[in-house]
């Protein structure tokens, strides 16, 4: 029986996660990822636990991500970095609030509070969908402010080999609700939606979400018409790449899938 493909995170362990920058990278994590995705060899980590590459060989190449299959697991093994974190620092890099001892981050209207252990707390259920990208957002993300620059998640720097997931499970997720029932979509996108300037548009409908302080994502969509069939679009700000990375918004989007989706079952639309 062979070994089970290495994940990024099998990568990470052996990391010294000290993110010193010596891969060419800002972070350890955006290093295990590109490893898994054949951007980076092992060798480019000079602390890197050499059986890595022995791995790596044997289960015969570079395995697709799987991150989005265990986002609890990465939740985990993140959380410890977070005692390294300056909370006050981190909350004005990242538009987030200190209560307490704790750093208050809102997310989609919600207040998730996390903790110097890692742990997330807020009144409403917490799902790994929301607290990798959070971990992920204020363990290495650099709080660079949008530039208003807008572009697919595929043309973003190291977005391309989750494109497929991406593709699949969130844009198709989010064009069919909004075929189906448009105007209860559209309410939700207004509802969550904040004030963000997005420049000239052609779409019927151009709103942002602002599902963390500083990852803007903007949804355009056009009507179906006599000839031409409907589109969604989703684009995200450039700042997003060294704000969150590619697995956070991928697991971000994800969630708010699962949340709209929730919201129109509730509402008896399906």
């Amino acid at each position: 029986m062979g070994k089970p493909p290495i994940t990024p995170l099998d990568v990470f362990k052996r990391t010294p996660r000290t993110n010193c920058g010596k891969c060419g990278l800002s972070n350890c994590m955006a290093f295990s990822l590109q490893v898994i995705q054949g951007q980076k060899r092992p060798q480019d980590c000079p602390f890197l636990d050499a059986t890595i590459a022995g791995d790596l060989v044997q289960a015969g190449g570079q395995p697709e991500p799987t991150i989005s299959d265990r986002p609890e697991s990465l939740a985990e093994a993140l959380a410890k970095d977070v005692r390294n974190v300056d909370f006050a620092a981190a909350a004005t890099r990242l538009g987030g609030v200190l209560h307490g001892d704790r750093l208050a981050i809102r997310c989609l209207g919600r207040v998730f509070e996390l903790d110097r252990d890692g742990g997330l707390h807020s009144l409403c259920h917490i799902h790994a969908w929301v607290h990798f990208p959070i971990l992920q957002y204020v363990v290495h993300g650099q709080g660079k402010d949008p530039t208003g620059h807008w572009a697919t998640f595929r043309q973003l720097n190291g977005f391309r080999s989750w494109d497929r997931f991406f593709s699949h499970r969130c844009e198709r997720a989010f064009q069919e609700m909004a075929d189906t029932q448009t105007d209860l979509f559209l309410d939700l996108l207004d509802v969550f939606g904040a004030d963000f300037d997005t420049g000239d548009s052609t779409a019927d409908r151009s709103i942002v979400l602002l599902p963390l302080p500083k990852v803007p994502i903007l949804f355009l969509y056009w009507r179906q018409e006599e000839d031409f069939e409907s589109k969604l679009s989703l684009l995200f700000d450039r700042a997003t790449e060294v704000n969150l990375g590619a697995e956070g918004t991928y697991l971000l989007a994800q969630g708010i899938v699962e949340m709209f989706r929730k919201l129109i079952f509730t509402h008896g639309l399906r």
